[in-house]
């Protein structure tokens, strides 16, 4: 499922939001794109990623490299409502590759 930007999508709330120090983005249309921009930023990378979960929160810390760039310090956070993701916050830095 990983490269599945739909079944992807199912996981989020039809009105759910992506929240980024960039932009703010809304809906599972607004989902599917930020997907979709992540893996071509981030193409067939392989992930390292820790869990922790609490009630209705989950925190992801993550790495991923590719050949296109890598990241060592991902975050992302999660709110479920109902079973879907309601909303998420995202940051990391990505240092590109020559």
């Amino acid at each position: 499922m990983a490269n599945d930007l739909d079944a992807m999508g199912q996981d989020y709330a039809e009105t759910a939001c992506i929240i980024t120090p960039d932009a703010v983005t809304r809906g599972r249309e607004g989902v599917r794109t930020f997907f979709a921009r992540a893996l071509q930023t981030l193409p067939d990378a392989q992930w390292n990623v820790k869990t922790t979960f609490a009630d209705d929160i989950l925190l992801l810390e993550w790495t991923a490299d590719s050949a296109r760039g890598s990241v060592a310090d991902g975050v992302e956070t999660f709110v479920f409502r109902d079973g879907l993701i309601h909303s998420q916050t995202v940051h990391f830095t990505l240092v590109p590759k020559p």
